[in-house]
């Protein structure tokens, strides 16, 4: 457990990954294992020795959804998510990917105020809010290619997804999006999503659109850009908590 240390994250991840791996190969039920269930946040089984570490973590993501879940037509649990999404074969890769993120996160949000000012640390803090975004990207090519309708891109993707919903984005709209990103400016085009204003962009959206484009101008900086942002080092607490919001809103359509 020692290995679970802020300063160690990703070493840790490595272990359990290989312990999974190993129980995959030595056993018919993986998934009933300790290394699987603190890969998938199982809270509610006690017997593993990183129970605590695990709760935590859990709680951690309840408590950003659960305040705003009714403004945004979520009923999706923690224990829905785990067993529809995180447990799921097809899947594994990305549970992996999503508790590694939320230790990140929470990692992050943990430094003191002076250490999270600095220019480096805007760049850590776009690299690992990326990682969910990724995620957000796989699971909507996995149930859009099953249904033969498949983007190679997030933007293309988010489009069928909102049409899918009923949400009126449009082509034009999102070149408008990626103008604002690129013209206006990522750190004011992001201001703009989490307050509800208009800007640049070409309408105000919606919480559940702004949760789900703040992903995508996201997913598109950190992966194109080396570019220190002031908004990550001012309001990284913001970004982090419409995170599990447009993941879990997303889980809820894509999973049912």
């Amino acid at each position: 457990m020692s290995a679970i240390m802020p300063d160690s994250i990703d070493r840790a991840f490595l272990f359990f990954h290989q312990a999974v791996e190993e129980d995959r190969r030595s056993w018919d039920a993986p998934m009933a294992h300790p290394a699987w269930k603190f890969v998938v946040l199982d809270s509610d089984s006690t017997d593993q020795a990183a129970y605590q570490i695990v709760k935590d973590r859990a709680n951690w993501i309840e408590r950003r959804i659960r305040p705003n879940a009714g403004a945004r037509g979520l009923t999706l649990s923690m224990g829905y998510f785990r067993s529809r999404v995180l447990q799921s074969a097809s899947l594994a890769e990305t549970a992996f990917s999503f508790t590694h993120s939320v230790f990140r996160c929470e990692y992050l949000l943990r430094l003191p105020p002076a250490f999270r000012m600095s220019e480096f640390s805007s760049l850590l803090g776009l690299d690992t809010l990326n990682s969910p975004s990724r995620i957000l990207e796989v699971w909507l090519k996995y149930r859009q290619s099953a249904e033969g309708k498949s983007s190679p891109q997030l933007g293309g993707q988010l489009l069928r997804f909102f049409a899918s919903q009923g949400w009126p984005l449009t082509y034009s709209e999102l070149k408008r999006i990626n103008s604002a990103f690129r013209e206006g400016g990522f750190d004011k085009t992001c201001v703009d999503l989490l307050e509800g204003k208009q800007g640049q962009l070409p309408r105000v959206f919606t919480d559940v659109e702004a949760d789900l484009l703040l992903m995508y101008g996201v997913r598109n900086q950190a992966s194109h850009s080396v570019t220190s942002s002031q908004l990550v080092r001012q309001r990284l607490q913001e970004i982090v908590d419409r995170f599990p919001l447009g993941l879990f809103t997303t889980a809820q359509r894509l999973f049912p």
